[in-house]
C-alpha cells in the first residue's frame, strides 16, 4: 500500500509542478501582451498627419486592445494642430495591428499639385483659418520590452468645412475647379517610449 501512496503523492507533486510552470507561461505570455495594455508617449513625423507634419501623443490604452489618444503638433506651414484619436488593435506579443479615427483641428493651407507651372506661386491655393478633420487609419505597431514604441499610419483625413477655405491664389480657377477641395491621405510614422 505504501508504493501506492508514493506513486499518488509524485502525481500530485508532477502536477503542481506542471501546473506552476505553466502558470509561469502564462503570467510571461501575459506580461508580452500587456506592454499594449500601457500608456505610451511618441513623436510623430509625417506627411498631412492629424497632429500635422511634427508632433508629440499621449496614447492612453484601455487594456491592450483599445487606447485613446491627444495629440498637437506643427503643421507644414508652422501652424498649430490638435488631435483626437481612437484606436483599436489585435495585439500579439510585441506586433499589433489595427484601426484609428478621430478627429483634429487647426489652420490649414491646400496647394493643387501640379508639374507643368513655371512658378509654384501661380499654383492655386486656398487657405482655411480653422479646418475641422475627421480622420481613418490603419496601423502596424511594434513595442518591444525595453519600452520602444515604432508605428506606421496611413490614414484619410475628410475635411468637414470645405466652404470655408478662401482662394489666395489663382482665384477664379480654384473657385471653380476646386471649391470642394482639401480633403487628403496621410502617411506618419511614430517613435515613443511606453510607460511601465
Amino acid at each position: 500500500m505504501h508504493r501506492w501512496h508514493w506513486l499518488a503523492a509524485l502525481l500530485v507533486v508532477g502536477a503542481s509542478a506542471s501546473a506552476r510552470a505553466s502558470e509561469g507561461v502564462s503570467d510571461d505570455a501575459g506580461a508580452e501582451r500587456s506592454r499594449f495594455a500601457r500608456p505610451a508617449l511618441a513623436l510623430h513625423l509625417g506627411l498631412g498627419e492629424p497632429v500635422g507634419w511634427a508632433g508629440l501623443e499621449l496614447d492612453w490604452a484601455f487594456g491592450s486592445r483599445f487606447s485613446l489618444a491627444g495629440g498637437a503638433g506643427v503643421g507644414g506651414y508652422g501652424d498649430p494642430q490638435v488631435a483626437v484619436t481612437a484606436r483599436v488593435r489585435a495585439a500579439g506579443r510585441r506586433w499589433a495591428a489595427g484601426l484609428g479615427a478621430g478627429s483634429s483641428l487647426g489652420p490649414h493651407t491646400w496647394k493643387e499639385v501640379v508639374f507643368w507651372r513655371d512658378s509654384e506661386s501661380e499654383l492655386p491655393k486656398k487657405e482655411w483659418d480653422l479646418a475641422f478633420w475627421l480622420n481613418a487609419e490603419g496601423f502596424v505597431e511594434l513595442r518591444t520590452h525595453a519600452g520602444f514604441l515604432w508605428r506606421t499610419t496611413l490614414g484619410y483625413g475628410y475635411l468637414l468645412n470645405t466652404s470655408d477655405g478662401t482662394c489666395v491664389v489663382d482665384i477664379d480657377h480654384c473657385n471653380t475647379e476646386h471649391k470642394d477641395d482639401g480633403s487628403s491621405i496621410y502617411l506618419g510614422f511614430a517613435f515613443g517610449y511606453v510607460f511601465r
